[in-house]
């Protein structure tokens, strides 16, 4: 059943092809993708791509109507091996995850955990109050506020009776 399921849709491409129908091209979806988030979250999801796949905290991002909030997964680290620096219009949260002190007699069959240093970096919106972002740290969960502008924030206006 599987194989002929598989036949079947590489005959339905084959065919597609020599009809001269828009193909199915993996790699534009995927960029269409991207875009729909990118346009839809803006630059607050936007990170260092160097960063990537190095020891990089795992983070969530979302919005409030009156704030953004990042929560970082940074466990093992103390509040005074984190710094979080604003700058140039960017959120920078970085440290570093030192090396355990081995005992010589130890025989460490398998390793999985990361050291190392650290940074992750945020494109903030324009609409974010550098001035009064704060952060808080708890149980390997490092949660960073970022206050919207006055302007930016949703009003409600009331339409008045005469």
């Amino acid at each position: 059943m599987m194989i002929t399921l598989k036949l079947s849709i590489i005959m339905q491409e084959v065919k597609t092809m020599s009809l001269g129908i828009k193909l199915f091209e993996p790699i534009r979806e995927l960029n269409r993708f991207d875009t729909f988030f990118n346009d839809a979250f803006g630059s607050l999801l936007k990170t260092d791509f160097y960063n990537e796949g190095r020891l990089s905290p795992s983070v969530d991002v979302y919005e409030k109507n009156d704030e953004y909030v990042i929560n970082a997964e940074i466990p093992g680290l103390s509040k005074e091996e984190i710094k979080i620096d604003v700058k140039d219009g960017s959120l920078i949260i970085s440290g570093e995850k030192k090396y355990e002190d081995k005992n010589e007699d130890e025989n460490y069959i398998r390793v999985e955990r990361r050291y190392g240093k650290f940074e992750r970096r945020f494109n903030l919106p324009e609409n974010v109050n550098a001035e009064s972002v704060s952060a808080s740290y708890k149980n390997g969960v490092l949660q960073v506020t970022l206050p919207k502008n006055e302007e930016a924030k949703p009003k409600r206006i009331d339409i008045k009776v005469n």
